[in-house]
């Protein structure tokens, strides 16, 4: 039997065993739940291990600490009338994965707008509102095998970054952009601790630096980026589709690295190690730098510039109809 949650309370709500098998609860429209002591200063806290809840919020959640923290395997959709006021607004606790949260409304918190804490994997986050963290937009601590979409018309946006990941589990996590992702002042896209890859895909605008780790990463952009892209360590892998755009510098750093131009100018720096480069359509500029490199001329490559920088490096034009510039 569904819990319908129809008049405005100063407590939270708490979901536990005893009540989880009255799922799914729903928060209509202007009806709100604030946090108080007996739920742990959360609005809505899930502890129930007998079940998984299902919550849809069309209401205001207003939080001391979580607009809503799960317990793993839950389901947290937040409608378009919905709004989560708290220090989190989306919080899945340590160990507890396998959540999915649909972001339809608006999540405006002071620390982190969705929190995915460490050692938590296989969480599903779909954006299609707007989430707003004080610190980060999201902060994907764990780094683990979770994935977020931001889907055309859905903002995430960060003061300081607006997707944060880490954690040393090693397990590739998935960000796919066709909203809007807006950085603050640590970037845009910003990998914490190192270990953990990345797979990006921007085909929306990404407005700040990228900056990833020593996993093997790949970004593949189609869309814009208002700033540079650093892949640091690991053999990453960045691909430039059709018109898309990167108004900084796309740099390799540590590893062998793979980057593949689109149909506009591009500036790839390889950093270290042994790299190599397909400079597609525009005026590409392209910088071995260190380590033995590896440059695939294409059909325009006279309009290009090659620059191999230390090491052994090739030449391969077998594709261009005029001349290469080294």
């Amino acid at each position: 039997m569904p819990t319908v949650i129809s008049t405005s309370q100063a407590v939270g709500l708490v979901i536990d065993d005893d009540n989880v098998a009255n799922a799914p609860f729903f928060v209509l429209p202007n009806v709100s739940i604030q946090s108080d002591a007996g739920s742990f200063s959360d609005a809505i806290r899930v502890t129930a291990t007998a079940g998984n809840a299902v919550v849809n919020v069309a209401g205001t959640l207003i939080a001391a600490d979580d607009g809503v923290q799960v317990n793993g395997g839950d389901r947290i959709v937040l409608t378009s009338t919905g709004s989560i006021f708290g220090s989190y607004g989306l919080f899945a606790t340590g160990f507890d994965g396998g959540n999915v949260f649909v972001v339809d409304g608006l999540i405006d918190a002071e620390f982190d707008g969705i929190l995915l804490g460490s050692s938590n994997s296989g969480n599903s986050v779909t954006i299609a509102g707007h989430v707003i963290g004080g610190d980060s937009g999201i902060n994907n601590s764990s780094g683990d095998d979770n994935t977020v979409r931001i889907t055309a018309g859905g903002v995430l946006e960060g003061t300081s970054v607006a997707y944060a990941f880490g954690g040393d589990l090693g397990t590739q996590s998935t960000l796919v952009n066709h909203g809007t992702i807006l950085g603050g002042t640590g970037g845009a896209v910003v990998n914490s601790s190192n270990d953990p890859a990345l797979a990006f895909t921007n085909a929306g605008l990404t407005d700040g630096d990228v900056t990833l780790g020593t996993g093997t990463d790949s970004i593949v952009n189609s869309g814009t980026i208002l700033g540079a892209v650093d892949l640091g360590g690991g053999a990453d892998t960045f691909t430039m589709l059709g018109s898309g755009t990167v108004t900084g510098d796309i740099a390799g750093g540590a590893g062998n690295d793979t980057f593949r131009g689109g149909s506009l100018s591009d500036r790839f720096l390889g950093g270290d190690d042994n790299d190599t480069f397909y400079g597609g359509g525009g005026n590409d500029l392209l910088y071995g730098e260190a380590g033995n490199d590896r440059f695939f001329a294409d059909t325009d490559a006279s309009a290009d510039t090659y620059n191999g920088g230390d090491g052994n490096d090739t030449v391969n034009y077998l594709l261009s109809s005029a001349g290469i510039r080294l």
